[in-house]
């Protein structure tokens, strides 16, 4: 028989507290020990990426485990886990062959094969940090289940509670800690629909807080339906909502953070331009076209983005992008009943569709032409502006462009 480093793990459902699932698995060249070493290197990077996400997967060639709070796998689990009493401090890989008979006591089941036993502590140890993880967040779910509040018409005040949300929900004044106060020097761009800051939570994740304009002209209950909704959209191509927060007359919105800042950035400065080479810009196009054609055509609802720019388009640690600001339009508008019009109209002018700039008209149409802009941009490598200007590209010397079939 064939060893095999996998085993899958459930948490027993006799405890109060929800349902875990696990799966770790190593390549069958590893030893049960630099098994165990190479998934413990990855959880202890899990406590800090994902800490916010009921749910994860991380790995790399050799080893690999996921955690969810479904069952993701087929067939019985092979282990019943209980979460301990006390949380056993973290083990580094130095010391997992060390502990790893301790590991195996601690599951309480009868191990045959070494390498069953590196996975089945993988498995344990990553319901261990879930628990470790759902406690801490339970008890700042206490702190924050009257947090939020704004006054509505006259005396009426409406609570979100923070435990019936899908969301992170925040008070304000943590996020002038994280942002500094929202300082110059933590401000990472402005769009057209508020300033976006760098933060930090306390425990150390960076996080990026967009404070919306305050002429966003919606009340408390029809924000939080909104963002509700955003969270709901995920794509590997767009900015992954974390929170929120609704403190009048402040409203922000919390979205994970991504340290290569935005595609102008790169695009319209020359040393930093030769970072992205054809390939690469070619990727990011084709990115921007997945990401839009999941809001328009695969989202729950269509979604029209409204202020698509490179300044709206984030870059990660891998210069893969991802869309942000969706959905917001939304927030800043009132539509008209036909659900095509806005008496409102929001975005950035230079990337705005005629009929939407000029009378409110917007539809999928609106960011095909956007688009259109954007990767005239990113061809040339110079900004859009209605007025030719030296180092500006103007829409007529885009059809030019066409025209030749070349960027000169």
């Amino acid at each position: 028989m064939t060893p095999m480093r996998f085993a899958t793990g459930v948490t027993d459902n006799s405890i109060n507290f929800p349902s875990v699932y696990s799966l770790a698995q190593c390549t069958q060249d590893l030893s049960p020990g630099d098994c165990l070493s190479c998934l413990h290197l990855y959880l202890d990077q899990l406590n800090f990426s994902m800490s916010l996400r009921i749910g994860g997967r991380m790995g790399v060639t050799r080893c690999y485990f996921r955690y969810e709070a479904f069952k993701f796998y087929y067939g019985q689990p092979t282990l019943l886990l209980r979460p301990p009493s006390s949380p056993p401090p973290a083990l580094t890989p130095t010391e997992a062959p060390k502990h790893r008979g301790h590991i195996s006591k601690l599951l309480a089941i009868p191990i045959v094969l070494a390498p069953l036993a590196a996975a089945a502590a993988a498995a344990f140890l990553c319901v261990n940090f879930f628990y470790r993880r759902l406690t801490r967040q339970r008890r700042v779910m206490r702190l924050q289940e009257t947090i939020c509040v704004q006054n509505l018409e006259g005396d009426q005040q409406l609570v979100w509670q923070g435990k019936n949300s899908e969301l992170l929900v925040l008070r304000f004044e943590p996020l002038l800690d994280a942002t500094n106060s929202f300082s110059e020097e933590n401000k990472l761009g402005q769009g057209g629909f508020g300033a976006v800051y760098k933060g930090k939570l306390p425990e150390g994740l960076g996080i990026a807080v967009k404070r919306l304009a305050s002429h966003s002209g919606q009340g408390f209950i029809e924000f939080k339906n909104e963002v509700q909704f955003i969270a709901k959209l995920q794509h590997r191509n767009l900015v992954k909502l974390l929170g929120c927060c609704s403190e009048e007359p402040e409203k922000t919105l919390v979205y994970e953070y991504l340290p290569n800042k935005s595609l102008d950035f790169f695009i319209f400065e020359e040393k930093r331009r030769a970072l992205l080479d054809w390939s690469k810009l070619l990727a990011i196009i084709e990115g921007i076209a997945h990401g839009l054609l999941y809001l328009h055509k695969h989202s729950r609802l269509r979604v029209i983005h409204r202020d698509l720019t490179p300044s709206n388009i984030l870059l990660d640690n891998e210069m893969n992008l991802k869309i942000s600001d969706f959905g917001l339009a939304k927030i800043f508008s009132s539509t008209n009943p036909d659900g095509n019009t806005t008496r409102r109209v929001v975005g950035t002018y230079g990337y705005m569709a005629p009929e939407y700039a000029s009378k409110g008209v917007f539809s999928i149409k609106s960011d095909i032409f956007s688009f259109g802009v954007v990767i005239l941009e990113i061809l040339s490598r110079k900004r859009n502006s209605r007025r030719q200007q030296c180092g500006y590209i103007t829409l007529e010397t885009g059809m030019e462009i066409m025209g030749r079939g070349k960027v000169d």
